[in-house]
């Protein structure tokens, strides 16, 4: 299903692109200029951000001359509007920093992601193709009944028909926002997760703060619990853990060890989506550069992010009882 296909992760670094988007187009010496920037620094960090929006809303409509509003940027109000209409706290927000529950049973609306495309096939079609004035209405129309299969294949379609404006066809105003639609409908599950056949184990530190937070992004990304369950690198016995980082290491479902970036970067390609594409391009980087990068990180970060006391992180019970104590 396309709501199963963006994740709260994944809308709230789509949510902070759009907002540093807003945030430059309101930079004007007015009051409402400064209203407008502050309201889209909030939005951009996920503060009160359904708020934000709804005043982004009322505030791009205020500054907007109505030619203008008939001719594109109804389309950033659309996006406001949709995302006033979201479920709150995402996972990446700061409204969910600190939750109990990483994920926050947080799920992207299927009528959203559908009325996205919608407007999509309707402004594409309207500023680059040869056409009557009705064809781009008819094409919005006709992408909400479509099946979810065309998706991938329009959104090729106005990609190059993006980057064609970006040799001198099209306005300037008309380029960015087809570019910011595109944005707003790219789905991370185009990139599948690997699959393994059997749930693999992830072990990390049990002090270490950020290695905490590496499991809450993975238990948020991974939310149906369907690839990782989680230990402690101290229920490893001493002899095997002393052959092993004192990071992170997985066990795989066909019973290799892998440690360091090959680790991570087999974890990103369990997930799916942005860290499957990330993973995969990481993967043309030498190992020894990987792993230099890696130990790095892994040197400085109980100075940098704390320790913690707890082995395991503060969760609700269903997500308890996936880890090994």
């Amino acid at each position: 299903m396309l709501s199963e296909r963006r994740s709260g992760l994944a809308e709230s670094l789509w949510r902070a692109a759009f907002g540093a988007w807003l945030l430059a187009h309101f930079a004007t010496p007015s009051a409402l200029g400064a209203l407008g920037m502050l309201a889209a620094l909030l939005f951009a960090v996920g503060w009160r951000e359904r708020g934000a929006a709804a005043l982004l809303c009322l505030l791009w409509w205020l500054r907007t001359p109505a030619e203008e509003l008939w001719r594109g940027e109804w389309l950033v109000l659309l996006l406001l509007a949709t995302h006033v209409a979201l479920p709150p706290a995402p996972y990446g927000s700061l409204s969910a920093r600190g939750r109990v529950d990483p994920g926050g049973g947080w799920s992207m609306p299927r009528w959203i992601l559908r009325l996205r495309f919608a407007a999509l096939c309707a402004f594409g079609v309207y500023v680059f193709f040869p056409r009557p004035d009705f064809a781009g209405p008819v094409a919005g129309l006709l992408a909400l009944v479509v099946h979810e299969r065309a998706l991938g294949w329009a959104w090729l379609v106005f990609l190059a028909a993006a980057i064609a404006m970006c040799f001198g066809l099209g306005e300037q105003s008309s380029r960015e926002l087809l570019w910011l639609m595109l944005a707003a409908n790219f789905q991370p599950g185009w990139f599948p997760a690997l699959r393994a056949g059997a749930l693999e184990t992830l072990f990390y530190d049990g002090t270490c703060a950020l290695c905490h937070g590496v499991v809450r992004l993975v238990l948020a990304e991974d939310a149906r619990g369907e690839c990782f369950r989680f230990a402690p690198l101290d229920v490893l016995p001493e002899s095997e853990r002393r052959a092993l980082p004192d990071s992170f290491v997985v066990r795989t479902a066909d019973g290799r060890t892998l440690v360091r970036s090959a680790a991570m970067l087999h974890v990103m390609r369990r997930l799916g989506g942005w860290w499957r594409l990330a993973a995969e391009l990481g993967r043309f980087v030498p190992r020894p550069l990987r792993d230099l990068a890696y130990s790095c990180v892994a040197a400085v970060r109980k100075r940098v992010f704390g320790t913690k006391t707890e082995a395991c992180p503060l969760l609700p019970r269903h997500l308890r009882a996936r880890f090994e104590i």
